[in-house]
Parts: C-alpha cells; structure tokens; sequence
C-alpha cells in the first residue's frame, strides 16, 4: 500500500496482521478490533461494530481491517467494505 511518510513524501508501506481480537456484545452486536504491523514496528488499529451473526461478523471484521488500512495511509484514503465472503481454502505445508 502506497502511504505518506512523516515527511509527507510517498512510500510504500507493508503491513501484516499483528492481531484480531472479535467480542460478543450484549443485544446480538459484535465488535471487531484489528492491529496491523509496519516492519519498523508502527501499529495501526482499526475497530468496527456489527451484528453478531456469522456474516455479520465477517463484514464487522472487513470493516476493522478497512479503517486499520485508513490509519497507514493517515486518512488520505477513505475504504468502504461493500461485501465479504468466507473462502475455504487448502493450504499445503
């Protein structure tokens, strides 16, 4: 993801899922907590709140991850979820 640096000069910055933390709240509503990792260390939180249902959850947690991926760019870009899909997928070690 392209981003701006503290000088305000275009880099490219990768990140990777540092954590995700998903709680139930009361009144069937979720909430979704993701931490994105620069590999200088610099964290970047993003929160949601949803329906606590099984595709609920999945937007919820979409949702956290597109405000995380705002906070690299330091709100120079606005991300609107607009699906999420579960994919089953086969990993081979």
């Amino acid at each position: 993801m392209e981003g701006l640096n503290r000088r305000g000069d275009r880099s490219e910055v990768r990140v990777k899922f540092k954590d995700f933390v998903l709680q139930h709240l009361p009144d069937t509503l979720c909430s979704a907590r993701v931490v994105l990792a620069s590999p200088t260390g610099e964290e970047f939180v993003g929160t949601a709140d949803g329906e606590d249902s099984a595709e609920g959850q999945l937007r919820t947690a979409a949702q956290a991850t597109a405000h995380a991926l705002e906070a690299v760019a330091h709100g120079q870009v606005e991300l609107t979820v607009l699906a999420a899909k579960a994919l089953r997928t086969l990993e081979t070690v």
